[in-house]
């Protein structure tokens, strides 16, 4: 009972860290609170730190506990979809919803490490990989959202923005529809390795659960594209773009698009560092 309760506090203090439900309540302020900047670093290194870590105690020193672990990973899976898809659907601040969009996005990893096998925690790594350079692409993004030194953060202030920056644009809708496993970009495929596994697994229920929240959360991915083509300008806030930043956007949006060609490699890059 003793060695139980360790797991399940250590499961507790991981998914704090990964901002899984339902430990996720500090993501929305802190995203929203912190530098754009700050918070890029956020949602990408220490999620793949967390999950690596993770992988390694369940997979190795725990593996002879699965009965205790895997259905708290089920009911955190679960959560964290159920929680950041909903919440996401009423946010206007784009860090705010991107926060909530984290967490959803933990949850279909963890689908990954429920199914308890070795081909469904390399998708749970390949799903992390793609959503992290996504994530860093829309956050890059973010950053370079400014007028008179002041940060925007609402979806309003992006209203139009294909008008005056239709390049910038076509990137960042990439990038969203990938999120939204929309094909042929890279999310889609990444979600398909997922719910396939989950399937093979004889988790039916999860694979049905993270269909249905990947419908619910391409409402507000598509609601940014909306207003990004056929909102009307409210404001140039296109006039002085970092380079390096727009380079950031343009590469990760190219690595969505281009997914298909090089996820063999990926997957084998993922083989043989999980190995």
């Amino acid at each position: 009972i003793i060695f139980s309760f360790g797991i399940i506090l250590i499961l507790s203090g991981i998914a704090f860290k990964l901002s899984a439900a339902p430990f996720h309540m500090w993501t929305p302020d802190v995203y929203e609170g912190s530098p754009s900047s700050v918070t890029t670093i956020l949602v990408t290194l220490p999620k793949l730190a967390a999950l690596t870590v993770l992988i390694n105690l369940l997979f190795k020193p725990f593996i002879g506990q699965v009965e205790v672990w895997q259905p708290i990973i089920i009911i955190i899976s679960v959560l964290s979809m159920a929680v950041g898809s909903i919440s996401a659907l009423k946010q206007e601040n784009l860090k705010r919803l991107f926060a909530f969009s984290t967490i959803a996005n933990i949850g279909y990893v963890l689908i990954g490490l429920a199914c308890v096998n070795e081909d469904a925690v390399q998708s749970s790594l390949l799903y992390i990989f793609v959503y992290t350079f996504g994530a860093l692409g829309v956050f890059s993004f973010i950053m370079m959202l400014r007028r008179d030194d002041t940060q925007l953060v609402n979806i309003s202030d992006i209203s139009g923005m294909s008008k005056l920056n239709p390049i910038l644009s076509l990137f960042i809708a990439i990038l969203l529809l990938s999120m939204a496993g929309i094909p042929p970009f890279g999310g889609f495929f990444a979600k398909l390795y997922i719910f396939s596994a989950a399937i093979e697994s004889d988790l039916l229920f999860l694979a049905i659960s993270g269909v249905i929240f990947s419908v619910v959360s391409a409402y507000y991915y598509l609601k940014i594209i909306k207003a990004i083509y056929l909102d009307e300008v409210v404001e140039d806030i296109a006039s002085n773009l970092d380079k390096k930043q727009y380079l950031i956007i343009a590469f990760t949006s190219l690595l969505m698009l281009t997914f298909i060609f090089y996820a063999d490699e990926l997957i084998r890059f993922i083989n043989f560092i999980y190995i």
